[in-house]
């Protein structure tokens, strides 16, 4: 966006740039970070401010199962499929989960959680620990590299969507990196 902004003239945008987003879009910024100087590196981050963002993937999955938001881990099943093609989500989702897998694509935040949540299990037990949904969960956690940048995060207390703990870990991590 900085780029297609910095081609109107009359917009006058500098070079220098913050990213920042919250929940899905934390983790958007905070890889935004990560790869700014490879990506962007005619453009100056300042900063990284990152709301809520979803650390810790695998457990923040396993901690959605058991939460009323349990549509969000079949959003994630549908989008890492639809990415990855080695991924198959009838081998991945219970039969009964699979069975309402349409409503990800077609419906709102609203139909998705309400569908999933009378649903006792969602994922095959243990898939998590399974190849290549393992590798593409790793794959997907942010501050595995530094980020040339300060970065904020905010988290409040009583998110029910990803625990406050994961970001403690996630600053952690982030200055174990030099940040």
């Amino acid at each position: 966006m900085m780029r297609a902004g910095r081609q109107i003239e009359e917009a006058g945008l500098s070079d220098r740039y913050i990213a920042w987003g919250h929940s899905q879009g934390a983790q958007a910024a905070l890889f935004a970070g990560q790869l700014s100087e490879s990506w962007a590196p005619e453009l100056e981050l300042v900063g990284v401010v990152a709301g809520a963002p979803p650390y810790q993937l695998r457990e923040n999955i396993e901690h959605l199962l058991t939460t009323d938001e349990r549509g969000y881990a079949m959003m994630a099943l549908v989008s890492y499929s639809s990415v990855y093609t080695d991924t198959d989500p009838e081998a991945i989702a219970t039969p009964e989960a699979f069975a309402l897998l349409d409503v990800v694509s077609e419906g709102c935040l609203g139909d998705i959680q309400e569908t999933y949540e009378d649903v006792d299990t969602l994922l095959v037990p243990g898939i998590l620990d399974t190849e290549p949904l393992a590798s593409i969960v790793s794959q997907n956690v942010s501050a595995q590299t530094p980020i040339p940048a300060p970065v904020l995060i905010l988290h409040g207390e009583i998110d029910e969507t990803f625990p406050v703990e994961t970001s403690i870990d996630l600053l952690d991590q982030i200055c174990e990196l030099g940040g």
